[in-house]
């Protein structure tokens, strides 16, 4: 079956960047994705109060799934900065230089999700570290207040940067582009991921051109790259390419807590930012104020994040999906590949089911359907791709019960149409 073009869904519901994406012996625990079960009834007591069911999760780090789950040493640290009184700001001024080394860039701060930092960096660039410009906001008055945007990188995620009162300049070609610049400019938007969105065609100005382009202007380059960690290197890629800030998920694939996000990059834009964040009570970030335990979470999410062995996760996400294929691998006129684009590099390894929906009577809706309506509920995902499997979010051996799943849905149809 042709792989189809549609809207992206899931039987979850979806949210921000919803692409992101056991052994045969003793699985591989503490990787990213891999967190170990919790005990028996923990937080059960809440989820049955308030109605709400725990599922197994093979669509990825989608916010409507809660994110991502925090790693050990992360609930841990999260839990021991419950415990404690601190000099707070101390702490996130702190926290942000902290990470800053352990990343290898300029400077950086802890936002409250990485559309918290993609309005705090907008708000940075109009009001530099005037105070009177960051009360003031969101009022623009006299101010810079337009942020460039190509029109392929419009999604319902750029209400972030519009949060602060910056305006979206949309533009398409290369010599629009050139010509938005002028002395109102404050800000250049860049999604990193514009395949996110089902949009199948890059921006007309690449990055790379896109960055010369503003400096040349003086104006800052700012890339939002919520789910665009792993792989490990995008923490600095996009900053050792000339970007001036870049944003992040905390609650996704660095697997901090679900309420964090960074914004990485040049000292005086995140000092700026700090300003119009935390350290100033009049401020259009003051609602997004991250507490004690979030900020340090998202320390330790991070430093475990740049310490993993990637080469065993990825070989671990690997042998999940191949777990999963084995299932399916001798049903006619299925099958289960890995998506080309997720090869080299890998980012969150994928793997689209394909058949022929009109022979067997099932299209990628019933099947969405039925996997969620199961004993436990498996969200899955639709999109451009197809129907679509991300084994980063399951727990060891929950690859088993997603490949018996599929395999007893499509016995049925088969058996059905015979």
């Amino acid at each position: 079956m042709k792989r189809r073009s549609s809207t992206t869904n899931s039987s979850a519901g979806t949210s921000r960047r919803e692409w992101l994406a056991a052994t045969a012996a003793t699985p591989l625990l503490g990787l990213a994705g891999c967190a170990p079960p919790p005990p028996a009834g923990a937080g059960s007591e809440y989820f049955e109060k308030l109605g709400v069911k725990p599922v197994v999760n093979a669509s990825g780090y989608l916010t409507a799934l809660g994110g991502a789950l925090m790693a050990p040493e992360v609930a841990d640290a999260v839990r021991a900065a419950a415990d404690v009184f601190v000099p707070f700001y101390d702490l996130y001024k702190n926290a942000g230089e902290h990470i800053a080394k352990v990343i290898g860039v300029e400077a950086a701060l802890v936002s409250a999700g990485a559309a918290s930092a993609a309005t705090i960096a907008a708000a940075a660039c109009m009001t530099g570290t005037d105070r009177d410009k960051i009360h003031q906001l969101p009022d623009t008055t006299g101010m810079k207040d337009e942020v460039i945007i190509q029109k392929s990188h419009r999604q319902g995620y750029d209400h972030a940067p519009r949060s602060s009162g910056a305006r979206l300049v949309v533009v398409e070609t290369e010599e629009e582009f050139r010509a938005a610049f002028n002395e109102k400019t404050a800000m250049v938007y860049h999604l990193a991921a514009e395949r996110h969105f089902g949009k199948r065609e890059p921006g007309l100005v690449p990055r790379q051109k896109g960055i010369a382009i503003a400096h040349e202007h003086g104006v800052p380059f700012f890339v939002d790259a919520a789910d665009e960690a792993p792989p490990k290197s995008t923490l600095r890629s996009y900053i050792d390419e000339g970007a001036d800030l870049v944003c992040f998920s905390g609650g996704k694939g660095l697997l901090g807590p679900q309420s964090t996000g960074l914004l990485l990059g040049r000292k005086d834009l995140i000092e700026a930012g700090m300003l119009n964040h935390m350290l100033d009570s009049d401020s259009v970030g003051r609602g997004m104020k991250v507490d004690k335990e979030g900020i340090v979470g998202i320390v330790a999410a991070v430093e475990r994040f740049v310490n993993l062995d990637w080469e065993a996760q990825e070989k671990e996400w690997w042998a999940r999906h191949d777990r999963i294929r084995g299932y399916l691998k001798d049903l006619p006129g299925v099958t289960a590949e890995p998506l080309p684009e997720d090869i080299e590099p890998p980012h969150v390894p994928r793997i689209y089911v394909e058949w022929d929906e009109g022979a067997l009577g099932l299209t990628q809706g019933d099947l969405a359907r039925k996997m969620g309506e199961g004993t436990p509920s498996i969200a899955t995902l639709n999109s451009f791709h197809g129907f679509t499997l991300v084994s980063a979010t399951l727990r060891p051996g929950e690859e088993e019960i997603v490949g018996q799943r599929l395999q007893e849905i499509f016995r049925e149809a088969i058996a059905a149409k015979g």
